[in-house]
C-alpha cells in the first residue's frame, strides 16, 4: 500500500478528477484510492483513464459531495 498524496482538482457528480505532482508514474486503472471526506469518513475512489501527464479521473464508490 502506497502513502502517495495527491488532490482533487474537479468533482463532477461521482466523477472525481485527482491530480499527483511528485509521482513518476498515474496508478492503473482499476486501482482504489482512499480519500478521507471533510466529515472524517473515507472515500473510495476508482482509477479510470488518465486526463493528463499527471491527472487521473475516478469514479467514486460512494457519494462524492461535499
Amino acid at each position: 500500500m502506497s502513502n502517495d498524496i495527491g488532490y482533487i482538482t474537479h468533482v463532477i457528480g461521482p466523477g472525481v478528477d485527482v491530480a499527483f505532482d511528485d509521482l513518476d508514474e498515474l496508478p492503473s486503472l482499476h486501482v482504489a484510492l482512499q480519500i478521507q471526506k471533510p466529515n472524517g469518513q473515507p472515500l473510495i475512489l476508482e482509477c479510470q483513464p488518465h486526463i493528463g501527464e499527471k491527472t487521473l479521473r475516478t469514479i467514486a464508490i460512494d457519494a462524492a459531495e461535499g
